[in-house]
Parts: structure tokens; C-alpha cells; sequence
């Protein structure tokens, strides 16, 4: 089970063919991405604080375009 598959019920495959079909959810998909890599690189408590919240925003803006595109 991949990490989409686990946050949003999706497999990575349909994500993929969603970000194919979408810019603006590709785009916030790999901004996403990137905002786990850094969360995961670690940091200070605020970076690390400032990160979780970034993420939560995004995970709101991709559950929205999810539901918009018809795959929750």
C-alpha cells in the first residue's frame, strides 16, 4: 500500500492519470511531494510545525480537486 493509497484511497496509478489530466492538481500534488521530503529531512520544531501545517492545507486542496474530478 503506497502513501497515497493510505492519506487519500487512491492507488499511485490513479493518481497519476488524475495529475495527467489536471495542472493545477499536478501541481499541488508535486508541491505535496516536496513539503513530505523536507518534513522528512527534519528540522527545528517551527520548521518542522510550519511544514505539518503546509501539508494539512494541501491535503485539503487535494481531496477537494479529488472530489471535483470525480475520484472520492
Amino acid at each position: 500500500m503506497t502513501g497515497w493509497q493510505k492519506k487519500f484511497g487512491l492507488a499511485a496509478e490513479e493518481i497519476v492519470s488524475l495529475r495527467l489530466l489536471d495542472e493545477v492538481f499536478d501541481e499541488i500534488c508535486r508541491d505535496y511531494e516536496v513539503m513530505l521530503e523536507e518534513l522528512a529531512k527534519g528540522g527545528d520544531a517551527a520548521f518542522e510545525s510550519d511544514l505539518a501545517e503546509t501539508l494539512e492545507g494541501l491535503e485539503g486542496e487535494i481531496l477537494k480537486h479529488l472530489t471535483r474530478l470525480g475520484a472520492r
